[in-house]
């Protein structure tokens, strides 16, 4: 919608002088009233000299007041209504000084203090055009041609009722009375003036209508001008077209296609874009541009971004002004706004034959992204250039982007570049070409998101494989997903070789060796029915042990953290179970055979060392006395001797049941201390025995 065109066409005008007598009467104030009263009061006092103070008092009026009382006198005194001979009110003046006059109790009487006429003359503007057709007069400039207006008695009664309405316009009271007001058209001046009616474009059907027109007398306009001569008055500069970057040799006769918009020529304008345009345009000064196929249905196609675009007509076409008889033809623009597909299908034309590889070619398509604000016209073509599952075609086009002058568009292919990895992994791409993939573009600065990639990643690759891939690409996003978390956690349980230069799987397969190494060495692989001798730990693989359960609690620590799915897997917990068992078993082999105090062994948190300790301490007892003989026949022997009484038997029996049942898949449960006391002194009352003599009267 084109607003504000303004129109100028010339309007009669006509002055006419106004006559009058104003009768114009002032009532009385209540300051006033009570001015009169006091000095007729004064005059009937029985006091001769009372003054004017004296008598303020008698009416309770403050002596603050005087000042404004003289005021008020003094104008009564020049309107008649009062007359004193002294120079100067004070407020010692006698009032019998002052005198009420006759007019003054006549007027007083009505309520009046004053009375006046005057002669009114005024010039008056008479304006058939308007609604309210008179006015005050204004300095209007008239346009020196004369013109007959005619003036009848209904005009002249129409201006003197305008005075009668308008009244404080022309500083007549309310209350006065206007009388013999008359109405003289002979020797006044009249002509045309100028006046700019104001109207707009309406781009919905091509009419111009007016705007604020409602003071305007329409009918008297309707009868003074056709739509055909207000349209000829409007400015030249709106069919032309100063803002567009061509020319246009041609306007065509033919209706512009069906749904357009339409406006002036000088509304059209391009700041930017992409201009198509067809052999009725010459002189194109777009950067952008290329020709229309010759049978295109339109004259010119401009494209601002991937969603505004218009295609364009210029035609000439009939217009109106509404509410006026009379056509006239006109330049116009048609304009139809095209879809997304459209705009489309035309950006693709224009680069359809532009490859990136050609350093004119990726200007024209740099220049055009840049055009339509839309990086995604470039990446789109970068896009097109790689060979499906080739890293070094993507090399190859980071080198052909280097000429451009920025990286604005570096964000918008880095987008792109995740779908196009996507596909690749999807269609067989190793993890080792997907590293070098990402690293080609983090060395180009072009940053690759990977949400989308990564469950393409981790299905093509498997988790361990895909976590691999992603630590070497310096992605971590995925630490949480639950399938990697089982995979970690079983390949830790199971003891399974890990490949990885990774810190984290690293640490993954540092956990899974040691797992796999203490199962072998310990014979214990589930935390559950395992049957475990410390003897079985020969000397020389003492160390090793202690070593892998060290490595394996680390790297289980790490793991924990940096995976912290992996605490809620099943796999993870029998590990943890194995961990703490074989740390049990590490720090028996560690400090077995240092016991020596009672206080010592019960105070052992390690159930697997109190055990194996209380029983090394009563065997070494018993072989001292009974010779190298096996475990049983040593513990046969003893009870056979009777050095105990059958109670501490029983609990012999019960520590070494107890101790049984602790190797048998019972290694990480804590011995009660209770038991650990009792036990403990039942083992040194035996060490404390003295057996030696015993022995050789058995033997004797």
């Amino acid at each position: 919608m084109s607003g504000g065109i303004a129109v100028p066409i010339e309007l009669p005008v006509m002055k006419v002088r106004y006559t009058a007598t104003v009768h114009q009467v002032k009532r009385a104030s209540g300051l006033e009233y009570v001015i009169l009263k006091m000095v007729e009061a004064g005059h009937e006092t029985e006091s001769p000299n009372i003054d004017i103070g004296q008598m303020m008092g008698v009416l309770s009026m403050h002596s603050d007041l005087f000042p404004l009382v003289a005021e008020e006198m003094d104008r009564l005194r020049k309107v008649g209504m009062l007359d004193y001979t002294v120079s100067r009110l004070e407020p010692g003046t006698p009032v019998r000084r002052i005198k009420v006059t006759d007019m003054s109790r006549e007027l007083l009487a009505k309520n009046i203090t004053s009375s006046e006429k005057k002669q009114m003359e005024r010039t008056l503007v008479y304006r058939p055009w308007r609604k309210e057709r008179f006015s005050d007069d204004e300095n209007i400039p008239f346009i020196d041609r004369p013109v007959r207006i005619a003036f009848g008695q209904d005009k002249k009664a129409e201006a003197i009722a305008y005075v009668e309405e308008h009244r404080f316009g022309f500083g007549i009271d309310q209350s006065a009375t206007i009388k013999n007001p008359k109405i003289d058209a002979s020797k006044t001046p009249s002509g045309y003036a100028g006046y700019d009616l104001e109207m707009y474009f309406d781009r919905s059907d091509g009419t111009f209508r007016l705007i604020g027109a409602g003071d305007l007398d329409m009918e008297y306009l309707r009868d003074a001008y056709t739509g055909d001569a207000l349209m000829k008055k409007l400015p030249e500069g709106l069919f032309e077209t100063p803002l567009a970057p061509f020319e246009i040799r041609k306007w065509s006769e033919s209706e512009p296609a069906a749904g357009c918009s339409l406006m002036l020529p000088s509304d059209l304008e391009m700041e930017n874009g992409i201009l198509f345009y067809g052999p009725n345009l010459s002189k194109v000064s777009v950067p952008n541009r290329a020709r229309l196929p010759d049978d295109s249905e339109c004259d010119a196609v401009i494209i601002t971004s991937r969603t505004e675009g218009r295609m364009l007509w210029f035609v000439r076409k009939e217009s109106a002004v509404e509410g006026f008889d009379g056509k006239r033809t006109i330049k116009m623009v048609a304009s139809h706004k095209m879809g997304r597909s459209e705009i489309d299908r035309a950006v693709d034309g224009l680069l359809a034959d532009k490859r990136i590889s050609r350093s004119e070619e990726l200007k024209i398509i740099y220049e055009t992204a840049r055009a339509l604000n839309d990086d995604t016209v470039l990446s789109d073509r970068v896009v097109a250039s790689l060979a499906p599952g080739d890293v070094e075609s993507l090399r190859r086009a980071f080198g052909y982007l280097g000429a451009l002058q920025d990286q604005s568009w570096s964000a918008s292919l880095g987008k792109a570049l995740e779908g196009v990895l996507g596909e690749w992994i999807d269609g067989g791409m190793t993890s080792e070409e997907a590293e070098r993939f990402l690293s080609t573009c983090s060395k180009k600065g072009v940053t690759v998101p990977v949400d989308r990639v990564i469950p393409k990643a981790f299905k093509r690759y498997g988790p361990l494989e895909a976590a691999e891939w992603g630590f070497s690409a310096g992605i971590d996003s995925f630490v949480n997903r639950a399938d990697l978390a089982d995979a970690i956690s079983s390949a830790i349980l199971s003891g399974i070789d890990v490949q990885g230069a990774s810190e984290e799987m690293k640490a993954v397969r540092a956990a899974s060796e040691s797992m796999a190494g203490l199962k072998k060495m310990t014979g214990i692989v589930s935390p559950e029915g395992y049957r475990f001798d410390l003897s079985s730990i020969p000397d020389d693989e003492k160390a090793t042990v202690a070593k892998l359960s060290a490595t394996l609690s680390t790297s289980m620590g790490y793991v924990s953290e940096r995976f912290p799915a992996v605490r809620g897997t099943a796999a993870f917990a029998e590990a943890r179970r194995l961990v703490n068992i074989y740390a049990l078993i590490s720090d028996a082999v560690k400090r077995a055979g240092r016991i020596r105090r009672s206080a010592d062994l019960a105070a052992e948190a390690n159930g697997l060392l109190f055990y194996s300790e209380a029983e090394r301490l009563v065997l070494s007892k018993l072989r001292a006395a009974y010779g190298d003989l096996p475990r049983e026949d040593l513990l046969k022997r003893f009870r056979s001797s009777g050095m105990l009484p059958l109670s501490d038997y029983k609990l012999l029996d019960d520590m070494l049941e107890a101790y049984g049942k602790l190797r048998s898949g019972a290694m990480d449960v804590p011995v009660p201390s209770d038991v650990k006391e009792s036990f403990s002194e039942l083992t040194f009352s035996i060490v404390k025995l003295r057996m030696r003599g015993r022995i050789n009267r058995t033997s004797g």
